[in-house]
């Protein structure tokens, strides 16, 4: 089964969108994001949600988001994954863990003060997976395997033709 995932952590303090732009920029002339392509920077600050910094890359975009969650880091799979749900999970842990470790470097803040790992969002960016049960109950299984114990996963259920969505409490794990 392939998936389409998206990671998003709130930041533990205020920073503004701009502060990313050029951090990104090094980013993409360095090439210091592991086992991905960057491509570009956009900036969306004139929206009034949405990723207000995004910097585009051929596998994931990694962007300064803001929405209902709060304003956060968000890594959002665009190519399908592979592996079972498990592995993919635990990827897009690892690839988070990856940049926020840059991030903070190039804050100049310890990684534990920049994201708040308390909560966490984790979205299927695909419908047609969503409306399927046994899919949705694989990747909550997967994410109870990969999350460290005390992590609890809750479903957001409402509106079926959203993208489904959980909610990750006390989840450290997520930067561990």
């Amino acid at each position: 089964m392939m998936l389409k995932l998206q990671l998003k952590v709130p930041f533990a303090t205020a920073l503004e969108a701009h502060t990313f732009i050029p951090i990104f920029h090094t980013w993409i002339r360095e090439s210091a994001v592991p086992n991905e392509v960057l491509i570009d920077v956009a900036d969306y600050m004139h929206m009034a949600e949405g990723p207000f910094a995004l910097l585009v890359g051929h596998y994931r975009d990694i962007a300064f988001d803001v929405d209902s969650f709060g304003h956060g880091l968000q890594i959002v799979c665009k190519r399908d994954l592979e592996g079972e749900p498990v592995t993919q999970v635990r990827g897009l842990f690892e690839h988070m863990r990856a940049v926020t470790s840059l991030l903070a470097e190039a804050l100049q803040t310890p990684p534990s003060r920049l994201l708040a790992p308390e909560r966490a969002r984790l979205r299927l960016c695909d419908r047609l997976l969503g409306a399927d049960t046994g899919v949705c109950a694989a990747l909550e299984r997967a994410v109870a395997e990969v999350a460290a114990a005390g992590t609890s996963v809750e479903a957001e259920r409402g509106d079926s033709r959203r993208i489904p969505s959980w909610r990750l409490a006390h989840a450290e794990s997520v930067l561990a």
